[in-house]
């Protein structure tokens, strides 16, 4: 004999399970939940348009088409059109910060070895930046040749140990 009444079976035998019917919210429906409860979705959009958005992404609470037409236009007119001045600023800014990390990275960078087809040493780099330009290869391609061990381009297998393919 089957316990209906645990937790599982309820799932898996649904005799007692109901179908939620999910409601949408129009602007004049009040919300029963959450900070804002015992507003309406309009005048909690004019309180706080964050909330609003946060509660949609969140599941808290679900709106109509109708709604989240008002919404989407709301969200247009509070976002911030940045001038073409504010761009090329942030632009530079953001530029100078890639140039900064790249210096670290060159700095803090480690040897990377090349081996040949047979496993010999035939050259090694200070950094994974300096034998990307030396070789032609992107970065990440190096980086993933030193985890796979794969032979690139039919003659180079790298590795951060001058020890990695001995051969004895």
């Amino acid at each position: 004999m089957k316990n209906y009444n645990s937790r599982t079976n309820r799932v898996i035998n649904p005799i007692h399970y109901h179908h939620i019917q999910t409601s949408y919210l129009t602007l004049e429906d009040t919300i029963v939940v959450g900070k804002y409860s015992g507003k309406t979705l309009k005048e909690i959009l004019l309180l706080d348009l964050h909330y609003v958005k946060w509660a949609m992404k969140n599941g808290v609470i679900r709106v109509s088409l109708s709604a989240m037409g008002v919404i989407r236009d709301e969200i247009k007119k509070h976002s911030k059109i940045y001038t073409d001045e504010e761009k090329a600023a942030f632009n530079e800014r953001d530029n100078k910060r890639r140039a900064e990390f790249v210096k670290v990275k060159e700095k803090k960078g480690i040897p990377i070895f090349v081996f040949d087809e047979n496993k010999y040493l035939i050259n090694s780099f200070e950094t994974i930046i300096q034998t990307a330009k030396e070789l032609q290869l992107s970065e990440s391609t190096i980086s993933h040749a030193i985890k796979s061990k794969q032979l690139i381009k039919e003659k180079y297998y790298f590795a951060k140990s001058e020890f990695a393919f001995n051969i004895f």
